[in-house]
């Protein structure tokens, strides 16, 4: 039967210089709390339109799940936890990804965080795989990373807080093998009682 995991979190966190704006206190995204990592200033009057990425990795399962090997993994998803300050015209967006060890796994697409009031969205699903592997889930280089993007015109801009980011495994144990070691066992031990009633 299919299982899924608690909300999950990630041990360690990181900003990629990419020269867009930067991030204060990123390790604020590990915990779900009110405490929040901040970007600079974004928007079409401001000197950028996109953050740094800012990835979150090294997963804390706590022996949610069975050792890689032993279960079929479903799918993933990933929740985020944030909002926004300044001013609400423009479109604001925050793009995410899934990465194992600086490569992109999944384009998970874009999700939306109010102004003002922390929001939370979730990319992903019950039968999404994210192109992960089970042994993935295990690896400290497996996370996700996300960029905030705003077309605001607002001379004060946009500012996008992220407070959290989670994850969660869909799973299952792995299918029985088919016409394998089984069903060649139950057929040895048969054949030895046959033999042993003829001798």
């Amino acid at each position: 039967m299919a299982e899924v995991t608690t909300w999950l979190i990630f041990q360690n966190a990181q900003e990629l210089d990419e020269f867009h704006a930067s991030w204060t206190d990123a390790d604020n995204i590990l915990a779900f709390d009110s405490a929040e990592a901040v970007s600079g200033s974004l928007g079409l009057s401001s000197f950028h339109t996109v953050t740094n990425r800012l990835r979150a990795s090294d997963a804390l399962s706590n022996g949610a799940l069975p050792p890689a090997g032993q279960f079929m993994l479903l799918g993933v998803e990933v929740e985020v936890r944030g909002r926004w300050t300044g001013n609400p015209d423009g479109t604001r967006i925050v793009d995410v990804e899934a990465v194992v060890n600086g490569s992109v796994r999944a384009d998970l697409g874009a999700g939306s965080l109010p102004i003002d009031t922390p929001g939370v969205f979730i990319l992903g699903s019950a039968g999404n795989d994210m192109n992960l592997a089970p042994a993935d889930l295990f690896d400290p280089s497996f996370g996700f990373q996300l960029r905030g993007e705003s077309s605001t015109t607002h001379f004060q801009g946009n500012v996008l807080r992220i407070d959290s980011v989670r994850f969660r495994v869909h799973w299952d144990d792995p299918p029985p093998p088919t016409g394998g070691g089984a069903a060649r066992s139950r057929g040895r031990s048969r054949a030895v009682i046959m033999n042993g009633v003829h001798a």
